[in-house]
């Protein structure tokens, strides 16, 4: 009997997904993307996941508009959520609200006398932000002091400089940038806690592909799939920073619009943070 060997050839995908490069900064995220496209291959057929070209946020989001980029991860705000659709289901556990501060070597007795969000202010604590980000407005509307600072990485010679008291940045980018700073410390004992999810956005006429998101990121939180990952990423790291034994401030955020605070009312998958005690 004659047998043919013959090569085998890449399947082709049902849909191609050009995805913003900047989602494989967070490998979390993408992998998140991943399980909620696999659980729903099923229904809406294989895929295949392309990385957009290298851009900024505000090309990255008139691109999807424009149709060249299929799906993007961000902050929710009204302009946004008006030219976009969003798929209103946090990304990673809202892990983006949950905060620490970057600080000068040696400032930590500035923090230690604080329990409360009324002691923050007391103590005429400020915050460096860049200007344009959400949370600026978050953090002001909470009347905190906030110096806002044109550029990122000018944050951090800034601090180092003592500008500013803090640097506030989410605890899942925070190990990171410490690792790259070394003349900063990690403030000790507070966790800066308010509302701020990332969620998927695609093109407003792209309703199959929101679909999906949605039931695939539900499909994943039920059955605890997105918890794993979370946990399995950043457990070291969150045990480690004592997460579990800080006193955390809560701050409000007024600027999410209402469908996002009535979704994010029936969210039920919030990080935990006592789930990472030592």
């Amino acid at each position: 009997m004659l047998i043919l060997l013959i090569p085998s050839l890449p399947v082709k995908a049902d849909t191609q997904i050009v995805y913003w490069h900047r989602l494989q900064d967070n490998p979390a995220a993408f992998q998140i993307l991943q399980l909620a496209l696999d659980k729903t291959a099923k229904k809406f057929g294989t895929y295949a996941l392309i990385p957009s070209e290298s851009m900024e946020q505000e090309r990255a989001e008139l691109e999807l508009q424009n149709g060249r980029l299929d799906i993007a991860n961000f902050a929710p705000d009204t302009a946004r959520e008006a030219l976009l659709e969003p798929v209103r289901i946090p990304v990673t556990q809202g892990l983006l609200g949950y905060r620490v501060c970057l600080i000068k070597t040696g400032s930590q007795h500035l923090f230690d006398p604080v329990q409360t969000l009324s002691g923050w202010r007391e103590n005429n604590l400020t915050i460096g932000q860049e200007t344009g980000w959400p949370d600026t407005e978050i953090l002001e509307a909470n009347q905190l002091k906030v110096v806002k600072v044109p550029k990122y990485p000018l944050l951090f010679t800034m601090l180092d400089q003592g500008r500013f008291d803090c640097f506030s940045r989410s605890i899942s980018e925070v190990a990171e940038e410490l690792n790259a700073h070394p003349e900063l410390e990690l403030e000790k004992n507070l966790l800066l806690v308010y509302r701020l999810p990332t969620f998927f956005f695609v093109k407003k006429t792209d309703k199959t592909l929101a679909e999906r998101l949605h039931h695939g990121l539900q499909s994943a939180y039920k059955d605890g799939s997105i918890s794993a990952l979370i946990k399995g990423y950043y457990r070291n790291q969150f045990e480690t920073m004592g997460i579990a034994q800080r006193t955390v401030l809560y701050l409000e955020n007024p600027l999410l619009t209402r469908p996002t605070r009535e979704a994010l009312e029936h969210f039920q998958y919030w990080l935990e943070i006592k789930e990472f005690q030592p």
